[in-house]
C-alpha cells in the first residue's frame, strides 16, 4: 500500500484525508479537535515519510498534488482497515463494538429511520461512531461517494443505473402519486388527471439526477407530455412544500401526499411510478463489522415500517 520501508503513523494519514476533504487545514482541525499547527505538522511529516507532496498550499486554498490524488484512496483504505482491526479486537476482548461507520442518505424524510438506528445503536455500543451526510446530488452523487472511498455505506432510491462495483440491497419499496395544494383548481376534481392535462401544466420538480425526475421524465416523455418545470428543488420535503403553497402540481411519495395537510393527492390511473429505498456499499472492499451491524439495525427497522405502514412494502412483494 505504501512505499516498501516507509514508517506511517495513521494520525498522519487521518490529518491528510481531513486536510483534503474539507479543502484546507483550518476545517480539517475543527474536524479532528486540534489546532491546527499539529494537523500541518503531521502532514508535512507524511510528507517527508513518502517523499511525495501531497498538496499544494496556496494562499486561498489547499489542493491535492497528482500525487496527493493518487494516494489519498491507499489512506482511506489504510484508517478503513485499522478501524475494523480495532472493531475485531474489541470483539475477541468481549467488548462491544467500536469504530465509525460513515453513511450518506438522500435529501429526503428518514424513510429508512437512520435516526431510530443510531439511538438504537448508541445504546448497545456507545464507542461506535456514525458520521451521516446527506446529499444534495442524489443517489449518483452517493454512488460516486462509496467508490471513492468517503462512505462506508449509502441508502440510495431506484431505480437508477448502478455501477457493478456496487453491492445494491433493496429494503422497502412504495409509489409516488401526483398531488397539489388544497388551493389548487383541481383541489376539488373528482375525474382522473389525464395525461393531456399535464402537458403545460406548471410543476415542481427534482433536479435531473434525481431518481423521481428521471421517473418522470421517462414516463411523462413516453407519453408525449411537454409539461412546464415551474421550480426545481432537492428536496422531498420542499417539493411537497412548494407544491402545497399552489406553485405547481409535483410528484410526491404516498405518505407524504397522505401525511400533508395542505396536499391532495390526484387520480392517475395511467401512471404507475414506484420507488425503492435500497441500502448499497462497494463491493471491492469488505464491510467492516460496525457497518455490518448498523445495516442489520436499519433492516429491522424497515421490516417494522413495512408492518405498519399500508403505503410501504417489501421490494419482493410488489
Amino acid at each position: 500500500m505504501f512505499p516498501m520501508g516507509v514508517t506511517v503513523d495513521p494520525r498522519m494519514l487521518m490529518a491528510f484525508i481531513a486536510v483534503a476533504e474539507e479543502g484546507g487545514f483550518t476545517r480539517a482541525a475543527e474536524r479532528l479537535h486540534l489546532v491546527q499547527s499539529s494537523v500541518s505538522a503531521s502532514v508535512k511529516a507524511l510528507e517527508s515519510s513518502t517523499g511525495l507532496q501531497l498538496l499544494h498550499r496556496g494562499t486561498r486554498a489547499v489542493t491535492l498534488t497528482p500525487e496527493g490524488r493518487s494516494f489519498l484512496p491507499a489512506a482511506r483504505a489504510a484508517v478503513a482497515a485499522l478501524e475494523e482491526a480495532k472493531d475485531s479486537a474489541a470483539a475477541l476482548a468481549g467488548g462491544g463494538i467500536g469504530g465509525h461507520v460513515a453513511v450518506g442518505v438522500l435529501a429526503t424524510p428518514d424513510i429508512v429511520s437512520i435516526a431510530t438506528a443510531i439511538a438504537t445503536l448508541h445504546q448497545r455500543h456507545p464507542d461506535l461512531r456514525i458520521s451521516v451526510k446527506s446529499a444534495l446530488g442524489g443517489s449518483v452523487a452517493l454512488q460516486n461517494d462509496i467508490l471513492a472511498n468517503l462512505l462506508d455505506v449509502c441508502f440510495v432510491v431506484l431505480p437508477f443505473a448502478y455501477s457493478p462495483d456496487l453491492t445494491v440491497e433493496p429494503l422497502l419499496t412504495g409509489k409516488f402519486v401526483l398531488a397539489c395544494g388544497t388551493s389548487h383548481p383541481w383541489a376539488e376534481r373528482s375525474s382522473p388527471v389525464e395525461p393531456e392535462d399535464l402537458s403545460g401544466t406548471g410543476m415542481v420538480e427534482f433536479p435531473r439526477g434525481f431518481t423521481l425526475r428521471e421517473s418522470t421524465d421517462r414516463e411523462l416523455m413516453a407519453r408525449g407530455i411537454v409539461r412546464r418545470t415551474i421550480v426545481e428543488v432537492p428536496h422531498l420535503d420542499l417539493v411537497s412544500g412548494y407544491v402545497a403553497a399552489g406553485v405547481g402540481v409535483g410528484f410526491l411519495t404516498e405518505a407524504v401526499a397522505r401525511d400533508h395537510p395542505g396536499l391532495v393527492t390526484l387520480q392517475t390511473p395511467w401512471i404507475d411510478m414506484r420507488w425503492t429505498v435500497a441500502a448499497a456499499w462497494a463491493n471491492t472492499r469488505r464491510l467492516s463489522r460496525a457497518a455490518e451491524t448498523f445495516l442489520d439495525t436499519v433492516r429491522d427497522n424497515c421490516r417494522r415500517a413495512i408492518e405498519r405502514d399500508e403505503t410501504l412494502f417489501a421490494p419482493d412483494a410488489v
